[in-house]
């Protein structure tokens, strides 16, 4: 029987940086990513998370990086690579990768867009099991609780960028000058 794989992630949020996700498997394996910020919105490897979770996906993206693929250096070959097979070290089926591509990318947010109309754009995906507007309602939900309310984003923002100093004094100053060799385990 195939054990659901569990994985721990944690995205960071610097205004007017790219968004940065740390990822722990259940292997006790690590990788991290940066990806370019949408403004005030979501961060969209935030949206794939929850959607993929919510709908029990195992074959998008995130299911990909619990079973093992390093999202940066795919991103890296990828933009020396380009071209209509740049994410193929993604696998060679990327139909499960590609559905919850266009699963996250569906209008969660417009307040115009009812759950049914979301529920028949994911069953025109082919995505049977997120054509319940119910479920589509879940998810919303979700992706609402996952963003502070509005009165508490200044103090949101002001706390992601004094945790962000630390890191940067770290990283520019100490660990060029304390971290002289590479080590891998």
């Amino acid at each position: 029987m195939d054990r659901p794989r569990v994985l721990v992630v944690s995205c960071v949020r610097t205004r007017g940086g790219r968004d940065r996700f740390y990822c722990l498997r259940s292997d006790g394996g690590e990788t991290a990513w940066s990806f370019a910020s949408y403004g005030h919105g979501l961060p969209h490897d935030l949206v794939h998370l929850v959607v993929e979770s919510a709908l029990g996906f195992r074959d998008g993206f995130f299911g990909r990086v619990a079973r093992g693929h390093d999202v940066a250096r795919i991103n890296a070959d990828a933009d020396r690579r380009g071209g209509k097979d740049k994410y193929r070290a993604f696998g060679d089926d990327l139909s499960g990768l590609l559905l919850a591509e266009e699963l996250a990318n569906l209008p969660w947010w417009n307040p115009d867009t009812t759950a049914d109309e979301l529920a028949a754009a994911a069953a025109g995906l082919g995505a049977q099991d997120a054509a319940d507007p119910a479920r589509i309602n879940s998810i919303r939900g979700e992706l609402a609780r996952t963003r502070p309310a509005a009165r508490y984003l200044t103090g949101f923002y002001l706390r992601i960028s004094l945790g962000g100093v630390p890191g940067g004094i770290f990283t520019g100053l100490i660990a060029p000058v304390s971290c002289w060799r590479i080590c891998s385990a």
